[in-house]
């Protein structure tokens, strides 16, 4: 009686204590996470969480009489932080505001006893009687105290033996009445004689099981599975089950309850919506149990578990069937009513939120699951103490939850929705993208399932675990891997990552807009390894269009997740025909390894072609840059380019020289052998490559001409068919050079492009006559700088150049041709030119672009010979640089001078005239040429005279072609100031600029390097007076601040220049020039004590000095700024008057030279036309003028230039770039699946899964032309077998065009 009088003095004390005010909502900033390991979870209830643990917590902050803003760690954790790396911490602070039926009544009992939860869950109407005195005798004391409850027995008399008073008995009905069983609802408010019995069944269990935690019966009724300790206790609580179980033999020898006891209470009590997961344990042999994990009823946060065994495998399984269907069953009207509590999503919405901040409109998919590969629970004296004292019993839940981009496997820690602390929260972040392998079973009852995710460089984090809603997981992730890939076939998805066995493969519908959904794959990888994006462009200016161009990093350079991330997206698109990594620095992942793992190897190709065992291996062996260009290459139906240019300009020199590689050489060269590749085009510019990217150049081209390398897939027995092969400046020595040719002459047939200029090793020419031999479809061939040796005969055979009628390109520079040479060359632009005369519906009637023939000892003779040949032919590019032109300049001139149609490009750079007379021979015949519209005079320039002055002569001649060309549109008559060479102008040079004012052709000008700074008077007045010019460049000319000044005056009236180019060198270079100007400051005068030299034997600043630069500073600036000022007005209005977009990317009439812009506008529906009223005056005066029609035809050529008036050549689409695209996903979510019964339930017999994706939000361009694609068009998988899948894309472009995209089969 002690000990009751102190616990009822106690149960007083708190009963007289005061309710707990209302709690108020605060939130807490989030702090920054990052992934952590998997290993050491542990999914039960251990001792609290140690020192130096992270956790997530919402707290509810207290009254002002308490303690407010508490956000210590609960003492409920079941994660020992010291063994467990995995989840993260997050303590956000938020309090749930209670808007649920019994809420109220929970707030204020809350903490009044540790039995208030039960009677919270308490219907109202449900109350005790009160007719006897025992209960009478309880009703004096606030709290039950004893808590033991005796073992039930089947026999009465032994239960009269041992009640040794009325009181005893009395406390042990209390006893019974009061138990908590396990997180299960209290059975003393359900009368269990009324529930309908679905099946009952006596449990069997391992011999290592303790009798005190041995289960011996199951009763399930339609909303409650019941677990008994015996099958007396069964049919005691169940009367019904005697009728149930009347044909049973075990009914003869059942005991009827004592009718002066009550009912024995269940060890579990689990309703049937509160079920988690039903699936086997993991036991091998008898007996075979079956684990069944329940949510604890409101408001407890927790989940409990029980095994349940039997005696057969068969009966586990039907039973376990039989279970599962209830489940199902009782869940069916409502799947969603009771998946997490409102505190839990609340919660795990605010780790969403935090982690994916782009999606604040989506509310993530939420599954609640049990963690089957968490280590044992570890039970410690503390948590039996806190058990004992009444915290929330069962152990932490767990919950899958998918976002948009990122997976969120989260542990909650056992606690109470109206518990003062917080909610410990610990979760781990997973990409969606990196998901490697998903294996459950569809058909079977099997909840089990398991997954595994691998980010670059860690190991791979698994997952096995178990829910009732895996088919809506399984269909979750499925939807959400085809449209985060939705360019990736379905039965390669299946087939490689989702291993469900029965599972019928669906019909998804993608959106065919977004670049074949590439922008949202890039994201989701983006998302997955925590990179920022890099910066990108889509070009559709380029033989093979659309081309995905890496532009180089502003930011120095790309990390390595963020180059994956890149490589990785475009592995899963096949919208791109090539691929550009132009100046990507790519060293970051040279020589790194990753994982052996098979999911980082494609070895599944879109046409259904799979990679051997020792294939595969190969490649899982090698370095990630390897296996990322193998899956590039392997992967795609469409790619057919690569460009590598400057991505490895210098390889590592540790180690041997013959083990360097660039390591993206070998994997396609294997692939192009085996034939598993469409990328035959490799431009390998700047790349310094190793002997064993030789070796596998020349042995895979021809595996004759060299020892076939190692670790070649399937090697092919035919030569590979390469169209192009761009090593330039690849640091390539004699030897390679030799054995490249050397294999190129037995497979050139196939060669289209060929560079191999600018190496520090040279081919024989003999070698060179015999590879020219074999060719048979060149289109570009750059010799430049490659050959050596001598030669007979010709080095281009006529024959081979008749056969050669794609030709565009022919570069043989730096190598002196002989006569025979020359002749054929000849011979064959005759031919070109009859050619061309021969058509008659216009057209061109030959490819040749460019005829590059620098410093290849052409004497003015031989030049006049091969211009006189190039008559009649148009858009043609001749590069006569650094050749003695000088002797015999007289034919060249004449040549130019009687040339009678056709329309050129000229480059006469680094040309030195010792003869003045013979420079202004030259110019005098280019200022009557009518038929050089592009004119390039680089560093051509008489030898200057002794007081380096250009004579009067020349300045008249200059002058003259200023005035009277009518052809030239493109001029370059900059000058060349280096440390071994100089080709400049003479001083006074800009007086010949005064011709500029009376031109109407010209309207790119480049002038650089020219010492124009003393002729800025002449130079202003005739830019002032021009009014066809478009572009002007008169950089690094010595300006002054004064000549900035006056230029700028002289713009303000001209309304017609677009550009002026002024960067910030130039504006440190006339800030250079004004200084110099400026007299230095007087030396400080020494005094004639010695001690104070040293002081001042350092330099001086002087304040005075600083001043006067950052005033001319400012004056610079200002001028600059006026000059782009009258820059943006004069193209703002021509935009407005004409109601078009100029175009400032590159011109494309200038032959490949790169610097010029196009400048033309271009109609919103991508018509270009005429930019200057000048040009619509002189095409009307030529239609005028009846005596000049046939002179007309000749110069008008097979096809109108860029400047033929509004119905002029159709506007590529333009390029968009990474920042005109703004993803974002509004929809609520968008993997979320609707409860479909066919779908969810019917996994055989009902029809494939299918659903309708969103789209992806369309591009929002910069300009005002819609270059989205047709949101009306989709692209489609079909499934048929036997055939392969195939992903049919159509749409149009903004011009009409419309294409239809398909992999080929």
């Amino acid at each position: 009686m002690d000990i009751l009088r102190r616990k009822r003095s106690n149960g007083t004390q708190q009963a007289s204590m005061p309710p707990p005010s209302a709690p108020s909502l605060t939130f807490t900033p989030i702090s920054p996470v990052s992934p952590v390991s998997l290993d050491g979870v542990s999914s039960s209830t251990s001792s609290g969480s140690k020192g130096g643990s992270s956790t997530a917590a919402i707290s509810k902050s207290r009254s002002h009489n308490d303690m407010t803003g508490l956000t210590t760690n609960s003492r409920t954790s079941s994660i020992d932080s010291n063994k467990s790396g995995f989840f993260h911490g997050y303590m956000p602070r938020a309090m749930r505001t209670l808007s649920r039926g019994s809420n109220a009544s929970i707030r204020q009992s809350a903490a009044s006893s540790t039995t208030s939860m039960n009677t919270a869950a308490t219907p109202p109407d449900v109350t005790p009687s009160s007719s006897s005195p025992q209960q009478q005798f309880i009703s004096q004391f606030p709290r039950k105290v004893l808590r033991k409850s005796h073992k039930r027995k089947s026999s009465s008399h032994e239960l009269n033996s041992r009640r040794g008073s009325t009181s005893s008995d009395v406390f042990s009905r209390m006893s019974r009445a009061s138990t908590t069983m396990s997180g299960s609802s209290s059975s003393n408010v359900i009368d269990w004689r009324i529930q309908p019995i679905e099946m009952h069944t006596s449990l069997d269990y391992p011999e290592s099981l303790s009798s005190k935690n041995r289960l011996s019966y199951l009763v399930a009724t339609a909303d409650y599975i019941i677990i008994f300790k015996t099958r007396a206790d069964a049919f005691a609580a169940l009367p019904q089950l005697a009728d149930v179980a009347a044909q049973s033999p075990e009914s003869a020898t059942t005991s009827k309850p004592s009718s002066m006891l009550p009912p024995a209470d269940p060890v579990h009590v689990i309703p049937l919506h509160a079920i988690i997961s039903v699936f086997r344990a993991d036991t091998m042999r008898p007996p075979y149990g079956i684990e069944i994990w329940w949510r604890m009823p409101y408001p407890a946060i927790a989940t409990c578990s029980s095994t349940i065994y039997f005696k057969d495998g068969r009966d586990r399984e039907n039973y376990l069937d039989m279970l599962a269907s209830m489940v199902k069953m009782r869940n069916q009207d409502q799947p969603d009513a009771s998946r997490v509590y409102y505190e839990v999503e609340e919660c795990i919405r605010k780790v969403f939120q935090a982690e994916e901040p782009g999606f604040t409109n989506t509310i993530p998919e939420i599954f609640p699951v049990v963690y089957r590969n968490a280590p044992d629970r570890i039970k410690s004296k503390a948590d039996d103490k806190q058990l004992r004292k009444g915290q929330i019993e069962g152990v932490s839940s767990h919950y899958l939850v998918v976002g948009v981009n990122l997976c969120f496997f989260i542990q909650i820690s056992r606690a109470s929705a109206v518990q003062s602390t917080a909610l410990e929260m610990k979760y781990q972040t997973c990409g969606l993208v990196t998901l490697e392998s998903f294996a459950a079973d569809w058909t079977s009852r099997d909840e089990r399932f398991a997954m595994r995710f691998r980010d670059p460089f860690k190991s791979p984090v698994g997952l096995e675990l178990s829910s009732r809603h895996y088919r809506r997981i399984i269909l979750t992730l499925t939807k959400a891997d085809k449209f985060l890939k939705p360019a990736w076939p379905t039965q390669w998805q299946i087939q490689e990552v989702f291993h469900v066995a029965g599972l019928p493969t669906p019909q998804h519908i993608v959106a065919g807009e977004d670049f074949g959904g590439f922008q949202r794959t890039l994201s989701a990888f983006y998302a997955a390894y925590r990179c920022n994006p890099v910066d990108w462009e889509i070009n559709w200016r380029t033989p093979f269009a659309p081309e995905f161009r890496v532009l180089p990093s502003v930011k120095g350079v790309y990390t390595d997740l963020q180059l994956l991330a890149v490589l990785r997206a475009l592995r899963y698109n096949d919208y791109f025909k090539s691929l550009s990594f132009c100046d990507v620095d790519l060293s970051g992942l040279l020589g790194k390894f990753d994982s052996s793992r098979k999911g980082n190897v494609a070895y599944l190709s879109r046409n259904g072609v799979c990679l051997t065992p020792h294939e595969t291996s190969l490649v899982q062996k090698a370095s990630i840059l390897y296996q990322e260009f193998h899956a590039l290459a392997f992967s795609s139906g469409k790619v057919r380019q690569i460009d590598f240019t400057n991505c490895l300009p210098a390889l590592s020199k540790d180690g041997d020289a013959s083990s360097r590689s660039v390591q993206f050489v070998v994997p396609i060269m294997n692939l192009l052998a085996a034939g598993l590749t469409r990328c035959n085009r490799l431009l390998l510019r700047g790349c310094h490559l190793g002997d064993i990217d030789v070796d596998s150049l020349a042995g895979c081209i021809s595996p004759s001409a060299s020892d076939q390398p190692e670790g070649v897939i399937a090697p092919g027995q035919e030569a590979v068919s390469l169209e192009a092969l761009d090593v330039a400046s690849c640091g390539l020595a004699d030897l390679h050079m030799k054995m490249l040719f050397q294999a190129l002459s037995q497979s050139a047939w196939t060669l289209q492009m060929l560079d191999v200029s600018q190496n520090f090793g040279r081919a024989p020419a003999a070698l060179i006559q015999q590879f020219m031999e074999s060719v048979g479809s060149l289109r570009q061939l750059n010799l430049a700088s490659g050959i050596t040796g001598t030669f007979e005969g010709e080095l281009l055979p006529l024959e081979v150049l008749d056969r050669l009628e794609y030709l565009e390109v022919l570069d043989i520079s730096n190598f002196k041709l002989n006569e025979s040479s020359i002749n054929a060359l000849e011979t064959f632009l005759q031919t070109l030119s009859a050619r061309q005369a021969s058509m008659q519906n216009g057209g061109y009637g030959y490819s040749l672009r460019r005829l590059v023939l620098n410093n290849c000892g052409i004497t003015g003779h031989l030049a006049g010979r091969i211009f006189n040949a190039m008559a009649g032919l148009y858009d043609i590019h001749l590069h006569l640089s650094s050749n003695p032109l000088e002797d015999g300049i007289e034919d060249f001139v004449s040549a130019l001078g009687h040339n009678w149609g056709g329309r050129f490009g000229l480059h006469l750079n680094m040309i030195e005239f010792q003869n003045e007379a013979k420079y202004i021979q030259l110019m005098g015949a280019l200022a009557s040429n009518p038929f050089i519209d592009y004119l390039s005079l680089v560093g051509t320039a008489p030898v200057p005279v002794t007081d380096d002055a250009c004579s009067d002569n020349t300045i008249e001649a200059l002058e003259r072609f200023f005035e009277e060309n009518q052809s030239v549109r493109y001029l370059d008559i900059s000058g060349y100031c280096g440390k071994l060479d100089d080709g400049q102008l003479g001083k006074g040079f800009g007086r010949a600029l005064r011709g500029l004012a009376n031109n109407k052709t010209l309207t790119h000008l480049r002038v650089r390097n020219q010492r124009l700074h003393d002729s800025t008077g002449t130079f202003g007045t005739a830019v002032q007076a021009n009014k066809a010019l478009l572009y002007l460049d008169c950089g690094d000319n010595g300006f002054n601040a004064t000549s900035l000044l006056y230029m700028a005056k002289s713009l303000e009236t001209n309304t017609t220049l677009l550009v002026y180019p002024f960067s910030s060198e130039d504006l440190e270079d006339v800030l250079k020039h004004c200084v110099k100007d400026i007299p230095p400051p007087p030396s400080p005068t020494q005094p004639s004590n010695s001690k104070h030299k040293k002081k001042l034997s350092g330099p001086t600043v002087d304040p005075g000095l600083e001043r006067q630069k950052e005033l001319l500073r400012g004056e610079i600036e200002a001028a600059a700024s006026e000059i782009m000022s009258y820059m943006s007005r004069n193209m703002t209005k021509l935009q407005q008057d004409t109601g078009c977009v100029l175009d400032l990317g590159e011109a494309y009439d200038t032959c490949g030279e790169r610097g010029w812009p196009s400048l033309q506008l271009r109609m919103p529906e991508g018509v270009m036309f005429t930019t200057t009223p000048m040009e619509e005056e002189e095409e009307q005066d030529m239609q005028d003028q009846s005596d000049g029609q046939s002179m007309d035809q000749l110069s008008t050529g097979p096809q109108s230039s860029s400047h033929s008036g509004a119905s002029g050549t159709p506007a590529r689409q333009q390029p968009i770039n990474s920042s005109m695209v703004a993803p974002q996903i509004t929809e609520d979510m968008p993997y979320r699946v609707q409860p479909d019964d066919e779908a969810l339930n019917s996994p055989i017999d009902g029809s494939g899964l299918s659903w309708d994706l969103p789209k992806t939000p369309k591009v929002a361009s910069e300009t005002t032309i819609d270059t989205t694609l047709d949101s009306s068009f989709l692209e489609k998988a079909f499934l048929a077998e036997p055939d392969l899948s195939k992903i049919l894309e159509k749409f149009t472009m903004a011009d009409g065009t419309e294409y239809v995209i398909c992999t080929e089969s």
